[in-house]
């Protein structure tokens, strides 16, 4: 009997290249974590696959997926899958680890600036690539260096600058700018607008900012801790006084003030009475002119003025005969002027009836009467005037009635007193024998003997005060 015995073996033959497809990550991706995830899938799940020759495992479906490390920089990944024919596919990925901020680099604004104006430009330099924002506003730049104009708010301003390069690392700066457009504070303490000096120079003293600098018309001044003080020249008349103060940035305050410089004296006439006037009263009323505003002294005296400097006031003649009157007016700025004039008192008539005497009884048919007065004074015996002589002395020869006789003298001198008086006189008859006139030469010789002796016997008595 023959045995036999069979064996039939199948051989496949499978000589197709396996397929592996890489989802993640995208070839040369650019990250900044130290980590990446690696994923795709696989033609056949039987087969074996390696990432840079470490095992890696394969899902049922012929996915996979892993975690790796990343070096900073370039990272190349190998991906190797072979299938049970020992057939072998191979892929490569590129990711790039970069964990490093981009460069910036801020140039301006300087730390710390400050200005008065509006805006201040930033500038400086920036990684290429980058993605730019100042306070969260976008800025497109081309090139590593970028420019910037920035609105400024009144007081401190603070700028944010942000880059932000393909991998998403960012860099941040900031950058404070004080705005200050104010200027200093600035108080003129003296002089006041409009201030009267009769001196000069003048003082200019007031306050700012303890940092300002300060100058008086033209000319630096010392601040002191935010008060400053100058003497400034002036001129007589109207002067302008300017005071300008800055602080660092160049805001500048200004002020002016305007002061009058007055040394002269105030002007001063007397209207009246005239100087060295004669008068019989025992008062004079002294007036006159002045500027407007100026007080005015009378002996002494407080005169009144009007708004126009007219001034008058009544002040007594104290003493008989010559009185000294001080007028003086004075500014408000104490500047002075003055007058003295002097006014006569004469209330009293001088003069000298040497005779005949009230009551005296005479033969002769006339009667000669004489004295002596007081220079200009007018002389009047029974109502007719008679000069009088160069030493004052006058007289006259009245004719006489038989009986009784009255003859009025009136003396009235330069400063309108006067003084009136009446001689009773007796003409006698002749006791027994004819009687006849006396011959006229007879009369006149007695007359002329009776005043020649009077004046050389000094007879004249001065009836008024001395002067």
């Amino acid at each position: 009997m023959l045995n036999q015995a069979s064996l039939t073996i199948m051989i496949f033959r499978d000589t197709v290249t396996p397929v592996i497809k890489v989802n993640a990550p995208a070839e040369n991706l650019l990250v900044n974590r130290s980590s990446v995830l690696i994923t795709g899938t696989v033609s056949e799940p039987a087969g074996t696959l390696t990432i840079n020759g470490a095992p890696v495992t394969i899902g049922p479906d012929g996915g996979f997926s892993v975690t790796l490390g990343l070096e900073e920089g370039r990272n190349t990944f190998e991906l190797v899958f072979g299938d049970a024919a020992g057939n072998v596919v191979s892929a490569v990925r590129h990711v790039v680890l970069d964990t490093l901020p981009p460069m910036l680099k801020v140039d301006a604004p300087a730390a710390g600036a400050a200005t008065n104006g509006s805006t201040v430009t930033a500038a400086g330099g920036i990684e290429p690539g980058s993605e730019f924002t100042i306070n969260g506003r976008y800025y497109t730049i081309a090139g590593a260096a970028f420019s910037a104009v920035l609105e400024l708010a009144e007081g401190e301003n603070v700028f944010v600058f942000c880059a932000r390069d393909r991998a998403g690392n960012r860099n941040t700066t900031s950058a404070r700018v004080l705005r200050d457009s104010i200027a200093p504070a600035l108080n003129v303490s003296s002089p006041a607008e409009g201030a009267r000096f009769n001196t000069t120079p003048v003082a200019v003293t007031g306050t700012t900012e303890g940092n300002a600098s300060v100058k008086i018309n033209g000319k630096m001044c010392e601040n002191l801790n935010g008060a400053f003080f100058a003497n400034v020249s002036v001129h007589e008349g109207t002067n302008t006084i300017s005071v300008d103060v800055w602080d660092a940035l160049l805001n500048l305050a200004s002020r002016t003030v305007t002061v009058i410089v007055d040394t002269s004296a105030p002007a001063l006439s007397i209207a009246g009475p005239a100087n060295n006037t004669l008068t019989n009263q025992t008062s004079a009323v002294i007036s006159g002119q002045t500027e407007p505003g100026a007080t005015v002294l009378v002996a002494g005296r407080n005169a009144s003025v009007n708004a126009q400097g007219r001034f008058f006031l009544e002040v007594p003649l104290e003493s008989e005969g010559q009185n000294v009157i001080d007028v003086v007016a004075r500014d408000g700025l104490f500047n002075t002027a003055s007058v003295r004039m002097v006014v006569r008192r004469d209330t009293v008539v001088g003069y000298n009836l040497s005779g005949p005497q009230d009551g005296q009884k005479v033969k002769t048919k006339n009667v000669t009467v004489y004295g002596k007065a007081e220079p200009g004074a007018t002389v009047l015996i029974a109502g007719v005037r008679v000069p009088l002589g160069a030493d004052g002395s006058f007289g006259l020869t009245v004719p006489l009635e038989y009986g009784a006789n009255t003859i009025t003298v009136l003396i009235s001198d330069t400063a309108g007193n006067s003084e009136g008086l009446s001689l009773g006189l007796t003409r006698l008859r002749p006791s027994g024998g004819a009687s006849g006139p006396v011959p006229p030469g007879m009369l006149l010789a007695g007359a002329l003997a009776v005043i020649a002796v009077a004046a050389a016997a000094g007879l004249y008595l001065r009836r008024r005060k001395s002067r």
